[in-house]
């Protein structure tokens, strides 16, 4: 019994001792083809779909997945639709994106030939254990007319990766990273933050005439009341832009450029008229009786009549006035698409309409202490807000009609505007009199002076007279040939003809009912610093005014998500992400990326290597 026993303790011991010299010894890393399991196939005509499988403890960076074709000739491909990712600090990429588990990729693609095109996937990535794998490359032949579904694998072949990046790290790139985070107070404090900033930028501030009109037309206003009306227009602001939202993410587009249709901003501008006629005291807008009274009873018993209707011009203030897009609304929008995370990006969207939306509550909330109370004053504050009234509507139609047509509404309406104040009335000894009659005087010159730059061509109204006597002398960009294309041929094309010269290619998403985008014409682009910069690019236009078939397959083959959105192109004819401007960027900020831009010494000697390809024949794309 006792020598079983010994025998049963040193079988023990020496079982122990072998697991513990086992665990001693380092663990062989997998070999790169079972860390990543990589496979990819053509879903049709237009899209392929790359897949990896990464085992257990394993990462591929974000920033080293390539694609590219070996022969440019027999086609082009979009911008891959990449996964949010997740945020790690790593040792050797510091801040970076990383894919762990499944990852699964979209790359559009336009072939040019029916035979199989051959495609470059390069990606790298690293272990849990601290083993980095060198990049792997593989080479794959695709059918992409008739063997949809088929799954390759490709072969590996020598590692050819370009080394700039298919998705650089953006300012979209780092709100979605925050999102990512689901650190849900910060994602909340930071929206909100970066909505009082937008505050105050074009896509807000004609919001604010709508907030003040909704404020004075009210019976018995009071300060509680004004923040109450306010707070009820600024929560569907917010509401709209979380619901906005979730389209997107959901169906792509932009539902703010449905509103942007001629016919709808057309409908406003009458309306916003036809208010301003109401504030002049030319008719009453009312319901019909019947209708009036039944709503004053409601109103005195639930004492809410007017916030159904503030809701409402909330909203439509919203998609209406306000189509801009930001690099926070476009990285919460694609984290929506990637993820399907519908209630964090909502959240997201919310705050930053609320964000917006804090000035308006304060504007709303003083216009209720500082209105005077019924009588002589508030007629005149009335007719205010009826030309505040007319001026929104012709902002409406500045986004339809000729810049030269809407100087002349702007002065036509100063002039007008001058009469009533009493420009032509005789002085009184009043000195409140003489200062609304040398106010009317003042507008009255700069009234004419636009009518008069007008009929120059000008239509400028900040300088109405700039070049008189010289129309056909312009400034800034304008002296810049400025390309306008509509489909991707189109941007082909010019591609090449960049390419033959030597420059790189600007590409400017344009629309004439974009606010931001007619700034940057007059203010960016016109600064002459930045206009002789320009001049070191092809520039080329994709107006997407109409919103048609054509301009929405060019913005979701680039994924573009609305006007304005710039994009560069450089080696390869390969789109410069890290430099991709979303939304609207003064002249200073710009000119500095543009420099940027100039003294990339690699993108240059990458440049000069292309165009030796191109002179032997081969087109870029």
């Amino acid at each position: 019994m006792m020598i079983t026993l010994q025998r049963c303790f040193f079988a023990i011991l020496l079982f122990t001792t072998s697991l513990i010299t086992l665990a001693d010894e380092p663990t062989k890393p997998l070999a790169g083809e079972k860390a990543f399991e990589f496979s990819i196939k053509a879903t049709n005509s237009e899209t392929i779909v790359a897949d990896w499988n990464l085992a257990p403890g394993h990462y591929l960076y974000r920033d080293r997945i390539y694609f590219s074709l070996k022969d440019h000739n027999q086609g082009v491909l979009g911008n891959p639709i990449l996964p949010t990712g997740t945020i790690k600090e790593d040792e050797y990429m510091g801040k970076t994106t990383v894919y762990n588990n499944h990852l699964s990729i979209s790359i559009p693609i336009m072939t040019h030939t029916k035979e199989p095109v051959q495609l470059l996937v390069s990606y790298q990535g690293c272990s849990m254990g601290g083993y980095c794998y060198p990049p792997i490359t593989k080479l794959v032949e695709l059918d992409m007319q008739n063997n949809f579904g088929h799954i390759a694998k490709g072969t590996t072949v020598e590692n050819t990766a370009p080394e700039e990046p298919v998705a650089p790290y953006s300012d979209q790139d780092e709100i979605q990273d925050l999102l990512a985070s689901h650190a849900i107070i910060t994602i909340i404090l930071s929206f909100l933050g970066i909505g009082v900033l937008l505050a105050f930028t074009p896509c807000v501030l004609p919001m604010i005439p709508i907030i003040t009109t909704i404020i004075v037309g009210q019976k018995n206003i009071h300060t509680w009341r004004g923040f109450r009306l306010s707070l009820v227009y600024v929560l569907s602001m917010s509401l709209t832009y979380a619901l906005a939202g979730l389209l997107v993410g959901a169906v792509g587009g932009s539902i703010q450029v449905i509103f942007q249709q001629p016919w709808i901003i057309v409908l406003s501008a009458i309306i916003f008229v036809a208010l301003a006629l109401s504030f002049f005291g030319f008719y009453d807008i009312k319901l019909p009786e019947k209708f009036e009274n039944t709503l004053t009873s409601i109103s005195n018993h639930q004492k809410s009549g007017s916030y159904i209707g503030v809701s409402i011009m909330g909203c439509l203030a919203t998609l209406i006035l306000s189509p801009c897009v930001t690099p926070a609304l476009v990285g919460a929008l694609g984290y929506i698409g990637d993820t399907g995370d519908a209630l964090l990006g909502s959240v997201a969207l919310f705050s930053l309409g609320f964000g917006m939306g804090l000035p308006l509550i304060a504007i709303g909330t003083a216009g209720g202490k500082i209105l005077p109370k019924a009588g002589h004053w508030m007629e005149s504050i009335k007719s205010l807000f009826g030309v505040l009234m007319l001026a929104m509507a012709i902002y409406m139609l500045s986004r339809i009609l000729p810049s030269s047509i809407i100087l002349i509404l702007w002065g036509a309406l100063l002039v007008i505007v001058s009469m009533f104040l009493g420009t032509f009335t005789p002085v009184s000894e009043n000195k409140w009199a003489r200062l609304r009659k040398g106010t009317g005087i003042l507008l009255l010159v700069y009234g004419v002076m636009m009518l008069v730059g007008a009929g120059f061509g000008n239509d400028d109204p900040i300088r109405p007279l700039a070049n008189l006597g010289h129309p056909n002398i312009t400034l800034g960009s304008t002296s810049n040939k400025v390309e306008t294309v509509k489909n991707l041929t189109d941007v082909r094309r010019e591609l090449a003809k960049s390419r033959a010269k030597g420059k790189f290619l600007l590409l400017d998403f344009y629309a004439d009912w974009c606010t931001s985008c007619s700034s940057m014409e007059k203010h960016t682009f016109q600064d002459p610093e930045v206009a002789k910069l320009l001049h070191e690019f092809t520039f080329v236009r994709a107006d997407v005014t109409h919103n048609d078939a054509t301009d929405k397959a060019l913005e979701t083959y680039f994924n573009v998500i609305a006007p304005p959105t710039i994009l560069f192109f450089g080696p390869e004819c390969r789109e410069l992400k890290q430099y991709r401007v979303v939304g609207e960027m003064n002249a200073e900020k710009f000119k500095a990326l543009l420099q940027m831009i100039l003294a990339d010494e690699e993108l240059h000697k990458k440049q000069a290597q292309q165009k030796d390809k191109d002179d032997d024949g081969k087109i870029c794309i």
